[in-house]
């Protein structure tokens, strides 16, 4: 009896995955079609504005790339590495908007606003650089003069800053779906729990999602009030904190989950990564990517399983191509339709 009692709990633990957290009512196989190499050396974000993509790269002389879709030519390299004025240093953080750019030197903790013109490729300062808390890591534009940023906050979990880096206020909390989470210290916290952000305009509704948990803040007069909270795929990590510096390591069989995320009035689309760290020590980390879908009221739409490995991507939903790069073996930008 006892045996079987045993085999039963075993069974059950064999099926927890993250298929039984998020529902999917649509699951579709997709492919790439590769379109060119790249001189990128590691990529880290891709958009793709009218003919143009933009690949942000870490390691490069130039920390963007500008690549005619048409003719798949180099246009332009922009923000030149170095700490010269309208020089730049990695790793960068960069915003469209109507006919701007915003620029953020992510550990670095500045930023600066040009006048962009998407056909001459061309970057004109329009503000002074704003120095931003050395607390923050990254940053998402909610208005003209309002930011969100994560970062390493004793009583917070976001910040709410103005145009001039100025904190305007603070708010929100960290998942507790670990068993102990909740009496963890934030910094432990914000080291295991890296947030990506979009926003949606419209709705006034900030997409925060780490590796494992999508959250949903509604922002009404510099207030964050949580929405809507969704557990993606399980997670567990140890940490270790010491004065000022603290670390934090998923467990080995923890898959990588969420890796990238890009937003759209409609819909808010995430690359998901179901590799652990124990795959890639014996390297058999070959598990491909998938997009998960959800909309803004943090519904599960779609999944695409991809039959490629994707380091980053971005989506054109009037064409229904998703844009991504990948190693094939140099970083190339691929296409796949959806």
């Amino acid at each position: 009896m006892l045996y079987v009692l045993i085999l039963l709990v075993l069974a059950c633990v064999s099926c927890t995955n993250k298929s039984e957290i998020v529902q999917f009512p649509e699951i579709r196989n997709v492919y790439f079609e590769k379109l060119f190499e790249t001189y990128v050396s590691i990529p880290l974000e891709i958009q793709k504005e009218k003919n143009i993509i933009y690949i942000s790269d870490f390691r490069g002389d130039s920390l963007l790339w500008c690549y005619n879709l048409n003719d798949t030519s180099v246009v332009k390299r922009l923000l030149p590495k170095g700490i010269g004025p309208d020089e730049f240093l990695s790793p960068v953080q960069f915003f469209f908007s109507d006919s701007t750019i915003y620029v953020y030197n992510r550990w670095h903790f500045y930023g600066k606003k040009y006048l962009f013109d998407n056909d001459s490729l061309i970057l004109k300062p329009l503000t002074e650089m704003v120095k931003y808390p050395t607390t923050i890591d990254m940053i998402c534009p909610l208005t003209d003069n309002r930011w969100i940023a994560s970062g390493r906050f004793d009583d917070s979990r976001y910040i709410i800053l103005n145009n001039n880096g100025e904190i305007i206020s603070k708010g929100g909390n960290y998942p507790e779906y670990k068993e102990g989470e909740k009496e963890i210290p934030n910094f432990p916290k914000f080291m295991f729990h890296q947030s990506i952000f979009g926003f949606n305009k419209l709705k006034s509704r900030i997409l925060s999602v780490t590796s494992h948990v999508l959250d949903l803040w509604d922002f009404s007069h510099d207030k964050l009030t949580l929405y809507k909270r969704i557990l993606l795929s399980p997670y567990d990590y140890n940490y270790n904190m010491g004065e000022d510096w603290a670390s934090a390591e998923p467990i080995g069989e923890i898959e990588n989950g969420v890796r990238r995320a890009y937003v759209s009035p409609e819909y808010i689309y995430l690359l998901y990564d179901s590799n652990t760290l124990n795959l890639k020590k014996d390297k058999k980390d070959n598990l491909n990517s998938e997009i998960w879908i959800f909309d803004w009221e943090g519904m599960p739409v779609q999944k695409l399983q991809i039959n490629t490995k994707l380091i980053c991507f971005c989506v054109d939903e009037k064409e229904n191509t998703i844009y991504g790069v990948l190693n094939d073996p140099e970083p190339s930008v691929c296409r796949i339709k959806y």
